[in-house]
């Protein structure tokens, strides 16, 4: 064999572990997100929060996302025909990202609002969310691992700081009223609640029930984290994970009891749980658990002010204001104003666009979001999705969730489809792969496959 063929021969083999290697970073920048929380990036001298250039308002997980994104478009043939078929062929996902550039053109251009919040908000969530569903199974089993990892070292330290009362990472402390609110390796106690009652909602109902080590294991595991989340005297977040997590235990035994069969093993642990419930909140009450939350209805930071002052500002507004937003000084001062008051912000993210934007931009917005939460995300995974969708279309819409510069979006989309995207979405793909290939929206596409 001649050195040339030789070298000819061992080209697909170079190509395939570039490949894997490209979506191995791809995984790892998404699990980024989460390792490194904005007030942890000061310690690396990278002003996220403000204060620095304006390059460093953007993640750095983002740049990592959108580089390694592009690279694997590039050079995955296959990545490549997955991801364009899908971003060119599903219409819920074409209408939230046109809704998103458009919102973003308008607030940016003629609003002067920063082009950060919408990077990390909505481009990154949008990256990881297509490049998760295009990416073959085992790299979605290795981030959930991961992220199983990370939500057991998490939890075990909320605990410790509530204990302690002090802060490993993110130094909020003991607050005015005297409450010590825990953040874990989250970026503050709202995102700690959040992701923290997400991540039950999704253990729980991505867990097969059936009498196994396993599944008691993950069972004790979604408990913790929603035990958790009282710590960080979050009420929204903890209230709507009960009902949401409420309404699906429900569903589910309707579902069971309709069809004649009940699953024997959920029966039991639903009668053990009950009692334990009520044992346990006892002993959180003898324990001081409860004591952040319900000093929380005491003093809530201004959290009902600027709620109350959001909608004072949306009743007064002008008709033509209501539908394009403020001008651009009076969103500046707007800031000031809000500043003056003493608000760390309007604490209501679609008052938020309305002020900003208008009813014309925020209103296709809203559904398109909704779209894309209950209608695209349930075409790649199980009808399960249903529950933490709700759950983050409440939580984000009261709190910034989606306004101001978040990973929460991210960070949610990223535990979703790790956790319930299914294998029939492997289906989906290829037929949105022959639709992309019809519309010959890039003339002829590159056939050629990389082996899972």
């Amino acid at each position: 064999m001649t050195w040339a063929n030789a070298q000819f021969r061992s080209r697909p083999d170079n190509g395939i572990w570039l490949i894997e290697a490209l979506r191995l970073a791809f995984i790892l920048s998404g699990f980024l997100v989460f390792l490194l929380p904005g007030n942890l990036l000061l310690a690396f001298n990278w002003n996220y929060l403000g204060g620095g250039a304006e390059y460093q308002k953007i993640h750095v997980a983002t740049y990592l996302l959108v580089f390694s994104f592009g690279l694997m478009l590039v050079m995955d043939a296959r990545f490549r025909d997955a991801a364009l078929g899908l971003c060119f062929t599903d219409p819920n996902l074409l209408a939230f990202m046109a809704a998103i550039a458009a919102t973003a053109l308008y607030a940016i251009g003629v609003k002067g609002v920063s082009i950060a919040p919408f990077v990390d908000t909505f481009l990154a969530a949008l990256v990881l969310t297509v490049g998760c569903l295009c990416l073959p199974q085992k790299y979605l089993r290795l981030f959930r691992h991961l992220l199983d990892a990370y939500f057991i070292v998490s939890i075990a330290i909320v605990f410790f700081e509530y204990y302690t009362k002090s802060s490993v990472i993110f130094s909020y402390g003991l607050s005015d009223p005297g409450f010590f609110r825990s953040t874990g390796l989250f970026e503050g106690p709202l995102s700690a609640a959040t992701l923290l009652g997400l991540y039950s909602l999704v253990v729980l109902i991505s867990t097969p029930i059936n009498f196994t080590l396993g599944c008691l294991t993950r069972l004790m595991i979604s408990f913790a984290s929603f035990t958790a989340s009282f710590t960080t005297g979050s009420r929204t977040a903890l209230a709507v994970a009960m009902v949401v997590g409420a309404g699906y235990v429900f569903v589910a035994l309707a579902h069971q009891v309709r069809r004649g069969y009940i699953n024997k093993a959920g029966l039991v642990y639903f009668s053990i749980a009950l009692p334990l419930a009520g044992l346990a909140f006892t002993v959180f009450l003898s324990f001081g658990l409860l004591d952040t939350l319900l000093a929380r209805f005491e003093y809530d930071f201004g959290s009902a002010f600027s709620r109350e002052v959001a909608l004072n500002l949306l009743s007064n507004m002008s008709e033509r204001d209501l539908w394009f937003g403020l001008s651009s000084g009076d969103v500046a001062g707007l800031i000031i104003w809000q500043d003056q008051l003493g608000l760390i912000a309007i604490e209501i993210s679609w008052a938020n666009f309305i002020l900003v934007c208008g009813l014309v931009f925020t209103i296709p917005l809203f559904i398109t979001y909704v779209l894309f939460l209950f209608r695209f995300l349930r075409t790649y995974c199980d009808w399960t999705v249903y529950v933490p969708s709700s759950y983050l279309l409440v939580v984000t819409s009261a709190n910034n969730g989606i306004w101001a510069k978040t990973t929460i979006l991210t960070t949610s989309l990223a535990i979703m489809i790790s956790f319930l995207r299914t294998k029939a979405a492997a289906g989906v793909q290829r037929k949105n792969d022959r639709a992309f290939q019809r519309a010959r929206l890039f003339g002829r596409v590159d056939q050629r496959r990389i082996a899972d």
